[in-house]
Protein backbone atom coordinates (compact mmCIF):
# COMPACT_ATOMS: atom_id res chain seq x y z
CA UNK A 1 0.00 0.00 0.00
CA UNK A 2 3.04 1.98 0.47
CA UNK A 3 4.20 4.22 -2.35
CA UNK A 4 7.89 5.44 -2.87
CA UNK A 5 8.05 9.25 -3.71
CA UNK A 6 9.50 9.01 -7.31
CA UNK A 7 12.09 11.97 -8.57
CA UNK A 8 10.12 13.89 -11.15
CA UNK A 9 12.57 14.07 -14.30
CA UNK A 10 13.16 17.66 -15.22
CA UNK A 11 11.47 18.94 -18.63
CA UNK A 12 13.82 19.25 -21.63
CA UNK A 13 13.11 22.45 -23.82
CA UNK A 14 14.44 21.94 -27.31
CA UNK A 15 12.92 24.96 -28.96
CA UNK A 16 15.53 26.91 -30.17
CA UNK A 17 12.83 30.26 -30.56
CA UNK A 18 11.57 30.04 -26.88
CA UNK A 19 12.55 29.62 -23.47
CA UNK A 20 10.86 27.08 -21.27
CA UNK A 21 8.90 27.31 -17.87
CA UNK A 22 7.58 24.37 -15.62
CA UNK A 23 4.53 25.76 -13.59
CA UNK A 24 4.99 24.11 -10.16
CA UNK A 25 1.39 23.34 -8.51
CA UNK A 26 0.48 25.42 -5.23
CA UNK A 27 1.10 23.42 -2.07
CA UNK A 28 -2.56 25.01 -0.86
CA UNK A 29 -4.65 24.22 -3.88
CA UNK A 30 -5.93 21.12 -5.44
CA UNK A 31 -5.48 20.60 -9.02
CA UNK A 32 -8.12 18.11 -9.37
CA UNK A 33 -12.01 18.61 -8.14
CA UNK A 34 -15.19 17.19 -8.62
CA UNK A 35 -16.04 13.33 -9.71
CA UNK A 36 -12.47 12.71 -10.73
CA UNK A 37 -12.36 12.49 -6.59
CA UNK A 38 -14.64 9.48 -6.87
CA UNK A 39 -17.77 9.16 -4.30
CA UNK A 40 -18.26 11.50 -1.78
CA UNK A 41 -19.71 8.97 0.67
CA UNK A 42 -17.05 6.93 1.62
CA UNK A 43 -14.91 7.23 4.44
CA UNK A 44 -11.16 8.35 3.51
CA UNK A 45 -8.10 7.77 4.85
CA UNK A 46 -3.68 8.21 4.01
CA UNK A 47 -2.66 4.65 5.66
CA UNK A 48 -3.42 1.98 8.42
CA UNK A 49 -1.02 2.61 10.43
CA UNK A 50 1.11 5.92 10.74
CA UNK A 51 4.56 5.38 8.85
CA UNK A 52 7.89 6.67 10.17
CA UNK A 53 10.52 8.86 8.55
CA UNK A 54 13.71 10.13 9.57
CA UNK A 55 14.57 14.06 9.78
CA UNK A 56 15.69 15.09 5.95
CA UNK A 57 13.20 12.55 4.61
CA UNK A 58 9.98 12.88 2.55
CA UNK A 59 6.61 11.27 2.64
CA UNK A 60 3.84 11.19 -0.27
CA UNK A 61 0.18 11.32 0.55
CA UNK A 62 -2.49 9.29 -1.52
CA UNK A 63 -5.58 9.14 -0.32
CA UNK A 64 -7.67 5.95 -0.30
CA UNK A 65 -11.48 5.89 0.11
CA UNK A 66 -12.42 2.46 2.61
CA UNK A 67 -16.07 1.03 2.36
CA UNK A 68 -14.97 -1.26 5.09
CA UNK A 69 -11.65 -2.65 6.64
CA UNK A 70 -9.13 -3.93 4.32
CA UNK A 71 -10.46 -2.09 1.46
CA UNK A 72 -8.52 0.56 0.00
CA UNK A 73 -9.41 2.18 -2.88
CA UNK A 74 -6.86 5.15 -4.08
CA UNK A 75 -7.91 8.39 -4.96
CA UNK A 76 -5.78 11.07 -6.82
CA UNK A 77 -3.51 12.88 -4.89
CA UNK A 78 -4.42 16.08 -6.85
CA UNK A 79 -7.74 16.24 -4.80
CA UNK A 80 -6.08 17.05 -1.72
CA UNK A 81 -6.31 20.96 -1.35
CA UNK A 82 -4.71 22.66 1.76
CA UNK A 83 -2.93 21.01 4.74
CA UNK A 84 -2.96 22.43 8.53
CA UNK A 85 0.41 20.79 10.49
CA UNK A 86 0.60 20.30 13.80
CA UNK A 87 2.17 21.50 15.61
CA UNK A 88 2.72 24.31 13.32
CA UNK A 89 6.71 24.69 14.41
CA UNK A 90 7.67 21.09 13.73
CA UNK A 91 9.22 21.80 11.05
CA UNK A 92 7.33 20.13 8.56
CA UNK A 93 6.52 21.70 5.30
CA UNK A 94 4.32 20.72 2.03
CA UNK A 95 5.55 20.74 -2.11
CA UNK A 96 3.45 18.96 -4.79
CA UNK A 97 4.56 16.54 -7.96
CA UNK A 98 3.58 17.39 -11.33
CA UNK A 99 0.60 15.99 -10.86
CA UNK A 100 -0.71 17.41 -7.91
CA UNK A 101 0.43 14.94 -4.86
CA UNK A 102 1.41 16.61 -1.92
CA UNK A 103 4.06 15.26 -0.29
CA UNK A 104 5.76 16.02 3.57
CA UNK A 105 9.15 17.74 3.46
CA UNK A 106 11.02 16.63 6.81
CA UNK A 107 13.55 18.96 7.47
CA UNK A 108 17.02 17.71 8.85
CA UNK A 109 16.70 19.61 11.72
CA UNK A 110 13.61 18.12 12.79
CA UNK A 111 13.06 16.76 16.16
CA UNK A 112 11.69 13.05 17.10
CA UNK A 113 7.84 13.89 17.34
CA UNK A 114 4.34 12.95 16.02
CA UNK A 115 2.95 15.35 13.42
CA UNK A 116 -0.67 15.47 13.25
CA UNK A 117 -2.17 16.70 10.08
CA UNK A 118 -5.65 17.78 8.58
CA UNK A 119 -5.76 17.61 4.60
CA UNK A 120 -9.07 19.31 2.95
CA UNK A 121 -10.06 16.90 0.03
CA UNK A 122 -11.98 17.96 -3.04
CA UNK A 123 -13.01 21.14 -1.23
CA UNK A 124 -15.20 20.27 1.47
CA UNK A 125 -14.13 16.70 3.32
CA UNK A 126 -11.35 16.98 5.58
CA UNK A 127 -8.75 13.45 6.00
CA UNK A 128 -7.43 13.50 9.26
CA UNK A 129 -3.63 11.91 9.79
CA UNK A 130 -0.47 11.37 11.70
CA UNK A 131 3.49 10.01 10.96
CA UNK A 132 6.12 9.84 13.61
CA UNK A 133 9.32 11.37 13.16
CA UNK A 134 12.12 9.22 14.53
CA UNK A 135 15.52 9.27 15.24
CA UNK A 136 16.95 5.61 14.20
CA UNK A 137 19.73 5.36 16.81
CA UNK A 138 17.20 5.75 19.26
CA UNK A 139 14.76 3.35 18.15
CA UNK A 140 16.54 0.96 15.43
CA UNK A 141 13.88 -1.47 15.43
CA UNK A 142 11.24 0.70 13.54
CA UNK A 143 10.70 -0.84 10.12
CA UNK A 144 8.10 -3.83 8.89
CA UNK A 145 10.41 -6.89 10.21
CA UNK A 146 9.07 -11.02 8.39
CA UNK A 147 11.05 -14.36 8.42
CA UNK A 148 11.85 -15.12 5.61
CA UNK A 149 12.99 -18.92 5.53
CA UNK A 150 14.63 -20.98 2.29
CA UNK A 151 12.83 -23.67 0.70
CA UNK A 152 11.45 -26.27 3.28
CA UNK A 153 13.38 -24.74 6.74
CA UNK A 154 10.11 -23.87 8.01
CA UNK A 155 6.56 -25.19 7.49
CA UNK A 156 4.12 -22.30 5.71
CA UNK A 157 1.97 -21.53 8.61
CA UNK A 158 4.60 -21.36 11.15
CA UNK A 159 6.64 -18.39 9.44
CA UNK A 160 5.38 -14.74 10.60
CA UNK A 161 5.52 -12.86 8.17
CA UNK A 162 5.00 -9.58 9.41
CA UNK A 163 6.12 -8.11 12.79
CA UNK A 164 5.94 -4.20 13.00
CA UNK A 165 7.47 -1.46 15.12
CA UNK A 166 6.24 1.60 14.48
CA UNK A 167 7.96 5.25 15.73
CA UNK A 168 5.15 5.80 18.68
CA UNK A 169 6.49 2.61 20.71
CA UNK A 170 4.10 0.32 19.36
CA UNK A 171 3.92 -3.11 17.69
CA UNK A 172 1.95 -5.84 15.87
CA UNK A 173 2.45 -9.27 15.10
CA UNK A 174 0.60 -11.44 12.63
CA UNK A 175 1.42 -14.64 10.82
CA UNK A 176 -0.48 -14.71 7.59
CA UNK A 177 -1.71 -10.70 6.90
CA UNK A 178 -4.69 -10.37 5.07
CA UNK A 179 -6.48 -6.50 4.85
CA UNK A 180 -6.59 -5.24 8.50
CA UNK A 181 -5.99 -8.59 10.51
CA UNK A 182 -3.60 -9.05 13.22
CA UNK A 183 -2.79 -11.98 15.95
CA UNK A 184 -1.53 -9.61 18.39
CA UNK A 185 -0.57 -5.94 19.19
CA UNK A 186 0.33 -3.70 21.70
CA UNK A 187 3.55 -1.35 23.40
CA UNK A 188 6.89 -2.22 23.10
CA UNK A 189 10.15 -1.23 25.14
CA UNK A 190 13.40 -2.13 23.49
CA UNK A 191 17.42 -1.90 25.72
CA UNK A 192 19.83 -1.38 23.13
CA UNK A 193 22.46 -2.62 25.87
CA UNK A 194 21.40 -5.80 26.97
CA UNK A 195 18.80 -6.30 23.63
CA UNK A 196 15.96 -6.58 26.52
CA UNK A 197 12.71 -6.77 24.35
CA UNK A 198 9.11 -6.49 25.60
CA UNK A 199 5.69 -6.33 24.53
CA UNK A 200 2.73 -4.95 27.11
CA UNK A 201 0.08 -6.71 24.42
CA UNK A 202 -3.06 -4.42 24.68
CA UNK A 203 -5.25 -6.42 22.19
CA UNK A 204 -5.21 -9.57 19.94
CA UNK A 205 -6.91 -11.52 17.88
CA UNK A 206 -4.32 -14.90 18.95
CA UNK A 207 -1.89 -14.86 21.45
CA UNK A 208 0.41 -18.11 21.84
CA UNK A 209 0.64 -19.94 24.70
CA UNK A 210 4.45 -20.01 24.42
CA UNK A 211 5.04 -16.21 23.68
CA UNK A 212 7.41 -14.56 26.16
CA UNK A 213 9.83 -11.38 26.12
CA UNK A 214 13.94 -11.71 26.46
CA UNK A 215 16.48 -10.65 24.63
CA UNK A 216 17.06 -10.17 20.73
CA UNK A 217 19.83 -9.10 19.00
CA UNK A 218 20.00 -6.89 16.05
CA UNK A 219 22.57 -6.81 14.07
CA UNK A 220 21.91 -4.47 11.10
CA UNK A 221 18.57 -5.33 8.92
CA UNK A 222 18.41 -8.98 10.92
CA UNK A 223 16.41 -9.64 14.01
CA UNK A 224 17.25 -12.82 15.76
CA UNK A 225 15.06 -14.00 19.01
CA UNK A 226 17.90 -15.16 21.18
CA UNK A 227 15.95 -16.11 24.10
CA UNK A 228 12.72 -14.18 23.54
CA UNK A 229 9.60 -16.18 21.92
CA UNK A 230 7.37 -14.33 19.51
CA UNK A 231 5.10 -17.94 19.86
CA UNK A 232 4.03 -20.14 17.91
CA UNK A 233 0.97 -21.34 16.15
CA UNK A 234 -0.98 -24.35 17.42
CA UNK A 235 -0.23 -27.78 15.56
CA UNK A 236 2.96 -26.42 13.82
CA UNK A 237 6.73 -26.42 14.61
CA UNK A 238 8.18 -23.73 15.68
CA UNK A 239 9.91 -21.28 12.81
CA UNK A 240 13.00 -19.82 14.50
CA UNK A 241 14.96 -18.33 11.32
CA UNK A 242 15.92 -14.36 12.29
CA UNK A 243 13.53 -11.45 11.00
CA UNK A 244 14.79 -9.48 8.29
CA UNK A 245 13.88 -6.22 7.31
CA UNK A 246 11.28 -5.48 4.94
CA UNK A 247 11.34 -1.56 4.12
Amino acid sequence: MQKLLMAVAPVLCLSLLAGCETTVPDPAKPVVTGDACGEEDLPLLFWLDPPSREAGERLSLYPYASAYPGMMEERPGGCIGKIDIMPEEALVTVERLEDGTPYFVIDEAAEPRTIRFEAEFNGERSIYGEFNIVDPVATPLVGYWAQRPEEGECVPESIIRELSFFGDGRFSLTWQPFEAYRDYWGDYTYDASSGMLTFDIKGNNFIPEDRQDGVVRLEGDTLTFVDANPGTKPGVPACSVPFTRKR
